[in-house]
């Protein structure tokens, strides 16, 4: 998550920080107060600690094998939507589970 906040610093020119939050903590301050539905928040806390285990920390060919171009980086992502990311007034906060 680290090599993700140096692209979003780069993309936004701005000093973005990785902050290490326990799961739990995560979970109570960014997903409870949503009213999510149960499957929903399910689907978060699932997707949040395969990334906090590195199962997407990977680089495949599968998205220009099926769109005929290359995935798009998160710089790029960043870059294109800055007026979005620029928005924000609270910090965003992942987590990694140990």
């Amino acid at each position: 998550m680290y090599g993700v906040a140096a692209e979003y610093s780069t993309a936004l020119g701005l000093t973005t920080r990785y902050v290490d939050v326990p799961f739990a903590q995560w979970c109570d301050q960014e997903l409870r107060g949503r009213n999510l539905s149960q499957h929903l928040f399910e689907h978060f806390s699932t997707m949040a600690r395969l990334h906090a285990d590195n199962r997407y920390d990977r680089l495949t060919h599968d998205v220009e094998t099926v769109t005929g171009r290359p995935g798009t980086t998160i710089r790029d992502f960043v870059t294109r939507r800055k007026e979005v990311f620029e928005k924000q007034t609270l910090p965003l906060v992942d987590s990694t589970i140990r």
